[in-house]
């Protein structure tokens, strides 16, 4: 955390609604893929996990959530189905990875948490197609977290309605202040 101070608390944040507006590059995904498997193994709640297209979700999970799990033996032994793309049973949860291009994404699974990674880059209407997935979750949590792209639109829209906090931060490779905002 020398680097991402900021990661801890929101590591920590269990608020059912999680808004980060973002620079590129501040470490949000692999702190998402960690919370992620830890809740779903100790909280035991399934998760729906979204980035914008399905040839994203293949990068993503293929080069960035397999390769996580590979190089921690405690991931490894919580997975069953270590190099599937589309979804990772942890213990009795499960995580499925999902684009936002097409309305049939939206459907078939019910899950806890909603996750939407780059929702500015997402297509917002099926993003809300995703909400139906919480009816019967008892937990309806929702993470979502991008680099704005128009003001009031996706993530900065869902931060609007937010509590805002704020954290300014010194890029430690080129000495820039970046802006993190979550609720």
């Amino acid at each position: 955390f020398d680097d991402h101070p900021y990661l801890i608390r929101i590591y920590n944040d269990q608020s059912q609604n999680l808004t980060i507006m973002k620079a590129a590059q501040v470490g949000l995904s692999t702190a998402s893929i960690l919370k992620n498997h830890y809740d779903a193994k100790k909280r035991k709640i399934d998760i729906i996990y979204t980035l914008p297209t399905d040839a994203d979700v293949n990068v993503f999970v293929g080069g960035k959530v397999n390769r996580i799990i590979c190089n921690n033996p405690a991931m490894v032994e919580d997975v069953a189905d270590k190099d599937s793309i589309e979804k990772k049973q942890v213990g009795d949860s499960m995580i499925y990875f999902r684009g936002t291009w097409t309305k049939k994404a939206a459907i078939m699974v019910t899950a806890d948490r909603l996750v939407h990674d780059e929702k500015d880059s997402s297509k917002l209407d099926v993003i809300a197609d995703y909400q139906a997935r919480l009816q019967h979750s008892k937990i309806k949590q929702v993470h979502t977290f991008s680099h704005p792209s128009l003001p009031e639109t996706g993530v900065h829209s869902d931060w609007l309605k937010s509590d805002q906090k704020h954290w300014m931060m010194k890029c430690p490779h080129c000495n820039h202040w970046q802006y993190l905002s979550w609720n």
